[in-house]
């Protein structure tokens, strides 16, 4: 126990528990110079990370080991398809080693098959094999097969931006189709695009029984640039970004809208605009996280105001956005991005980062009378509460630490979320003994105690909470009556929470409060044409104008044919609406 000595009337430091890290505390606190440039220096890595070094993306890589199959067979009859093309490839897939389950579908005139590989293989790894099945199948030779590699963070699992073609009213498919062509060829001789590739709207296939080829209508897309123009016909032209440009997601949104603003060669009335990438909500989020962190530093700082001082509250601010800095700068260090999951992981610490701040910074200004040398009273601060603040925050990491080890695809999708929490948690404490420390001396022991109401309540409560905690060893039998009546209590407290967590459902992420973005899917009925489909879309894409108006920004037809539509509908950003996404 540390017990204050009188020595010539001045309070001595007779400190005796000097742990590794009341040393380091210490050596930070009479080295205070070396620690300011330790200090700038994370500070400088942290914000050259933050405004180019940590690339910004919208989902971190997932190995998928899904392959779809795909094609057209133009026979008309659903049973044809199926005995013909959709049974063979499903046997042919299935005897290859590594394969989990295969699940094969049958239209009128076209086909489908999933192929799901173990663990092991990844997506593109499981296509090579499938086309070398394919050689082999015993297929109908005018059965036009697609071999499909899943990348589930891109669009069309394939693409990284979708660009719309949009014409005059009254624009054909194939005068659209032909503009796209121009394009795609425009925009491949971009360094920052690896690949362009047009969304045909036709398809050709020979008919098996007459020998003679055919063009269909097997794709539509449509687009909406606004709510005043509505939704028109329109080509998409996929692009995948190049690995040699070492772009972001951000940087290679921009190249693409440099490189649209030039001139394509389209024909009069024809355009090109972007209208489906990650960058709109990768800018969002990076806000988001901005305003979290300031909101969050000027909660805490008004609660150190009030409570330890304006000293502490300065100190404290500071300290939070050094460790949200020299996270960012560490995710750099790692290979990790900047993307949803990472934005969630370091917004998820900042109610964390600043218990080891708030806890140094009290206990330093509470032992400020238990030693006159500044160096003595972070020396017993640090002796108190250093290592139940090291044991709080391995408790937290602990708590994370197993979701490191899930595996499978869903481990792959959330291992950056334990990765930035530990990390950012083990940064906040480290920081706390080293910088908090070092300033304790020079400006948080200058001023005095801060005396007001709240202070006072503070102080009485802790020794009403003090006296409870020491009532069972200080109260003979009747206080261990009262500790093992609390102790029973709170295990039957925790084992019939079991019961709840049982009926609580699962999810990934909760559903959020607000998002710039919606889903439309349209499920067609076995046997719609490609003309029924596009008139049932059409009857969706009024509910959307209706239902959305001023708050739709923009909306794309990721894909659309006589089996369904997938639609993805921009809102314009939460915080310059009233209506939320949910809504």
């Amino acid at each position: 126990m540390d017990t204050p000595k009188v020595v010539d009337g001045r309070h001595a430091d007779v400190t005796t528990s000097r742990s590794i890290i009341t040393r380091l505390a210490v050596l930070a606190s009479t080295r205070w110079i070396v620690t300011l440039g330790v200090w700038l220096t994370v500070v400088a890595i942290g914000g050259l990370a933050y405004i180019g070094g940590l690339a910004r993306e919208g989902f971190p890589p997932v190995n998928l080991p899904i392959v779809v199959v795909d094609g057209t067979y133009f026979v008309d009859d659903i049973d044809a398809v199926d005995a013909d093309v959709a049974q063979p490839l499903e046997a042919a897939y299935s005897a290859i080693d590594g394969v989990v389950e295969v699940q094969s579908f049958a239209l009128a005139n076209a086909f489908a098959v999933v192929v799901e590989f173990d663990d092991n293989f990844s997506s593109p790894e499981g296509a090579a094999l499938l086309e070398e099945a394919n050689a082999s199948a015993t297929v109908p030779p005018e059965a036009g097969i697609t071999v499909r590699p899943i990348d589930a963070t891109k669009f069309l699992e394939v693409f990284d931006v979708l660009v719309a073609v949009t014409g005059p009213d009254g624009a054909t498919p194939q005068e659209l189709e032909a503009q796209a062509l121009k394009v795609e060829t425009f925009m491949a001789e971009s360094d920052a695009i690896d690949r362009a590739d047009v969304q045909e709207l036709f398809t050709a296939g020979i008919d098996p029984t007459s020998g003679v080829e055919e063009i269909r209508r097997t794709r539509f897309g449509r687009v909406a640039l606004d709510t005043t123009s509505g939704y028109q016909e329109a080509a998409i032209v996929g692009l995948v970004r190049s690995e040699s440009a070492d772009l972001d997601t951000i940087s290679f949104s921009d190249a693409v809208a440099d490189r649209l603003a030039q001139d394509a060669g389209l024909d009069e009335g024809f355009e090109a605009n972007v209208t489906a990438d990650f960058a709109t909500a990768i800018r969002t989020q990076v806000s988001s996280l901005t305003g979290n962190l300031l909101t969050g530093l000027l909660a805490v700082a008004f609660v150190s105001l009030i409570l330890i001082g304006w000293r502490a509250a300065v100190i404290t601010g500071v300290f939070m956005a050094t460790v949200m800095l020299a996270a960012i700068g560490g995710l750099w260090f790692m290979g990790y991005s900047l993307n949803t999951i990472t934005l969630f992981g370091l917004i998820l610490t900042l109610g964390l980062l600043v218990d080891d701040a708030i806890v140094i910074s009290e206990s330093i200004d509470a032992n400020r009378d238990e030693a006159d040398d500044p160096i003595g009273v972070v020396r017993t601060a640090i002796n108190r509460v250093g290592s139940a603040s090291l044991a709080g925050t391995l408790t937290t990491v602990l708590v994370f630490g197993p979701m490191l080890f899930v595996s499978g695809v869903l481990g792959e999708f959330i291992r950056a979320i334990p990765a930035t929490v530990i990390l950012t948690l083990l940064l906040s404490y480290f920081f706390s003994i080293i910088f908090i420390t070092a300033v304790a001396k020079p400006f948080l022991l200058k001023g005095k105690p801060v005396s007001n109401p709240v202070t006072k309540i503070e102080k009485f409560l802790g020794r009403k909470l003090g006296q409870l905690a020491e009532y069972p060893s200080s109260h003979g039998l009747k206080g261990l009556a009262v500790g093992a009546a609390v102790a029973v209590s709170a295990v039957a407290i925790v084992f019939s929470s079991f019961g709840i967590a049982g009926s609580l459902g699962f999810n990934i992420f909760p559903p959020g409060d607000d998002a710039d973005a919606l889903s439309v899917d349209i499920d067609f009925e076995p046997g719609t044409t490609i003309d029924q489909a596009q008139a049932l879309s059409s009857q969706v894409d009024d509910v959307v104008l209706t239902t959305l108006g001023d708050d739709l920004l923009r909306s794309q037809y990721i894909s659309g044919n006589e089996r369904g539509v997938l639609m993805f509908v921009d809102l314009v950003p939460f915080d310059t609406r009233d209506t939320k996404a949910p809504v």
